[in-house]
């Protein structure tokens, strides 16, 4: 193709779109006396060699540019290389154009483009599914000249050597461009291969090629890798992104700014098949294995990037990820645009080919500001939407989300102080307030990069929340000491409309060594009417609990229609006029428990049961309990009492009736029951009048002796009802037969 033989530039355009397939071998450009450019109108054009021919020669001594041209189907089977254009000498410019299809047979190497001496400048080009064969190159092959490979995409390419370029020798410079899916089948460098030149390459992606030696670049002779990434690709033998393997001194290959992490088979950089290693020039992100120790560098095998994509550029690009160790790491004093042409973001370049434009994270509106009771969770998690700034990165997972809190003061625990996003691309965590009171503000960041960071407003609350597990032993009311109390748990129960509150203790506390729970001078009283209520010392571990009086005050009582159940307790040293112990106007059962040391001046040492109540005593012991009057144990008076399984001992009643118990018109059954070496003036042991009764099991006999013993049983005349009720004209007759005294 001679065009003309004037010195004047000639250009050939077409007419119309279309595939121009040759049938007379290849378009030899030989014009040496002026430039020629084939223009195809934006890849309009199609040149094909039909699978029989090279595509295009392009002769020494020639200036060519070939733009907008798909150039498909080239063969240099019998030509020795360069399937779709061969640079013989001259000066070629390919731009914005697609090679693809093309095919260097036997050991003839650039499937898609040779560069067999002069220069190759090839710029906005894509070259893909070019063969080399057993040769080197499948994209591009230079031996002899230079080539300049720009913007350019180099994927699926396939040779012996040099998947996507093979450096035979000669100077390569790759800027911008991206090599993905490249293959050096049985040989090296899946993505570049540098046999015996320099190869430059910066601001370039490296990624998805495969070889059984150096997956992304295997080095031969020497190379410059600034500012890009190697990562996802693969050797089945050593060198899984980089293989280093100089040969003679002199040669260098030097690393800065780039990540080669991330890439699988061997070490993701290796200099174990040279004789000389290479040289590090900091601020890399290496894997862990290779652990590069210049300024900056930085080792992980997570390098924190999303697919490769279309993120803006000429290029498609691996962008980084929330958390990315990339992020902002790179060298300060770089202040180069990365592969897309964008400058540095947040004054500090990230390492590798992109350079983020950051992100942004928006806390949901439910979860600042909030509050919470001091030691509760907050009702809201602390979610965060995040939202890259970069064009096309939709989907950001596989990115972190860091969330913090003030270490000290005022603050909370976090369910997690890492979470990796997922398609949603949003993250959330449950935040629990401390024991402190006050206002801060806990965060949440692109893996921990403050430029990028989403605040919530929290509020650790002066009021505790209600609970029904008391742990302290303090008697005391205070919302903010994060602690319950029995007396703050009874109050809490007491509000229960539905369900069965059952007040438990914290087992770390009552353990079995702490001390008891001694009142402040005022009863507890249980009023919940609607729901009953229950205290079980022994529940979830605990090993009981002693609730004192301190001689100042009764320590239970049940009001009138309440229910309630008292179960491993010890209630002792009350002080009252009735019920010192316990005074039961309601509905209780009292099990596995032991009242003692209680005192009434008037009725009740122990227990004291009105008219309408009701308490149920099981497997519990009564004891030490003293009145000045009646019941010294137990006073029934006019309710009703059923002992079942226990013990009355030592109580006193040191100027009235009934030591054990007394029942003044109400009932009492005691089945299974010891009542021995109580005092009265009147019925020691078990004391009925005024209409009351009283039954016991089994009946005494020596043939089945019985488990009851009773001692110093009397009968009785009637009392009084209390200290102010006038006396019966004609005192009752005790109902009580005489007891007898058995031991069983």
């Amino acid at each position: 193709m001679n065009a003309d033989a004037s010195s004047a530039a000639d250009t050939i355009t077409f007419t119309r779109p279309g595939t121009v397939t040759l049938t007379q071998g290849q378009l030899e450009i030989s014009r040496t006396s002026g430039p020629v450019t084939i223009d195809g109108g934006g890849n309009a054009v199609a040149v094909s060699g039909g699978g029989t021919s090279r595509v295009f020669e392009v002769d020494g001594g020639v200036t060519a540019t070939l733009t907008g041209l798909t150039i498909e189907n080239g063969n240099a089977v019998s030509s020795g290389g360069g399937g779709g254009v061969f640079v013989a000498g001259g000066m070629a410019t390919i731009t914005d154009a697609t090679i693809t299809d093309n095919t260097a047979g036997g050991t003839g190497g650039g499937g898609g483009v040779l560069v067999g001496g002069g220069m190759a400048t090839i710029t906005d080009t894509t070259l893909t599914d070019n063969t080399a064969g057993n040769g080197g190159g499948g994209g591009v092959a230079v031996d002899g000249g230079t080539a300049t490979i720009t913007d350019t995409t180099l994927t699926s390419n396939t040779a012996g050597d040099g998947g996507g370029v093979d450096d035979v020798s000669g100077a390569v410079a790759i800027t911008g461009s991206t090599l993905a899916d490249n293959h050096a089948d049985n040989g090296y460098g899946g993505g570049v291969e540098v046999e015996n030149g320099t190869v430059t390459i910066t601001d370039t992606t490296i990624t998805g090629n495969t070889a059984n030696y150096g997956g992304g670049v295997d080095d031969f002779a020497g190379a410059t890798i600034t500012d890009s990434t190697v990562t996802g690709n693969t050797a089945s033998s050593d060198g899984s992104g980089v293989l280093c393997q100089l040969s003679f001194p002199g040669d260098s290959m030097d690393i800065a700014g780039s990540i080669v992490s991330g890439n699988t088979g061997g070490k993701d950089l290796s200099d174990s098949e040279g004789f000389f290693g290479f040289t590090d020039g900091g601020y890399n992100l290496f894997g862990t294995a290779v652990g590069g120790t210049a300024t900056g560098d930085v080792s992980s095998d997570t390098p924190g990037l999303a697919p490769l994509g279309d993120y803006g550029g000429p290029t498609r690009t691996m962008a980084i990820l929330p958390g990315s160790p990339a992020l902002d790491a790179g060298n300060p004093a770089d202040s180069s645009p990365d592969q897309r042409g964008v400058f540095v973001q947040n004054q500090t370049r990230d390492i590798g080919a992109f350079e983020s434009r950051g992100f942004t994270l928006t806390p949901a509106a439910s979860g600042t500001p909030q509050s919470a009771p001091v030691g509760t969770a907050f009702a809201q998690p602390l979610a965060v939407a995040v939202a890259a700034d970069d064009p096309g990165l939709t989907d950001l997972s596989g990115g972190v989300v860091m969330f913090a809190a003030p270490a000290t003061g005022a603050t909370a625990a976090l369910s997690a102080t890492s979470v990796t996003l997922t398609s949603t691309d949003s993250a959330s965590v449950t935040a629990t307030a401390n024991g402190a009171v006050g206002s801060y503000r806990a965060t949440a960041s692109a893996g921990g990069n403050p430029a990028y960071t989403a605040a919530f407003h929290l509020t650790n609350d002066n009021d505790e929340a209600p609970s029904l597990v008391v742990t302290t032993t303090a008697d005391i009311v205070d919302p903010t000491d994060g602690l319950t109390s029995l007396r703050e748990a009874l109050t809490y129960a007491d509000t229960f409309t539905t369900g069965t509150p059952t007040i438990t203790f914290d087992p770390t506390v009552f353990d079995g060594a702490q001390m008891p729970i001694i009142l402040g001078g005022t009863q507890l009283e249980i009023t919940n009417t609607t729901v009953p209520v229950t205290i079980d010392g022994t529940a979830n571990g605990a090993a009981g609990v002693t609730v004192s009086g301190s001689d100042t005050s009764r320590v239970f009582q049940v009001d009138g229609g309440v229910t309630t159940a008292l179960t491993g307790l010890t209630i002792e040293d009350g002080d009252a006029t009735s019920g010192g112990g316990v005074y039961v106007a309601g509905t209780v059962t009292i099990t596995d428990g032991t009242i003692t040391g209680n005192t009434a001046s008037f009725s009740g040492g122990g227990v004291e049961v009105l008219s309408g109540g009701a308490a149920t005593i099981t497997d519990s012991t009564i004891t030490g309990n003293i009145t000045d009057d009646t019941g010294g144990g137990v006073e029934v008076d006019g309710g009703s009492v059923t002992i079942t399984g226990s013990t009355l001992s030592d109580n006193h009643a040191d100027n009235g009736e009934g030591g054990g118990v007394c029942v003044f018109g109400g009932s009492a059954t005691i089945t299974d029951t010891t009542i021995t070496n109580n005092t009265a003036d009147d019925g020691g042991g078990v004391d009925v009048e005024l209409g009351g009764a009283w039954s016991r099991s089994p009946t005494p006999s020596l043939a089945t002796p019985p488990v009851m013993t009773v001692v110093a049983c009397a009968s009785t005349v009637g009392r009084p009802q209390s200290p102010t009720a006038p006396s019966p004209a004609t005192p009752p007759a005790a109902t009580a037969a005489a007891c007898t005294t058995t031991s069983g």
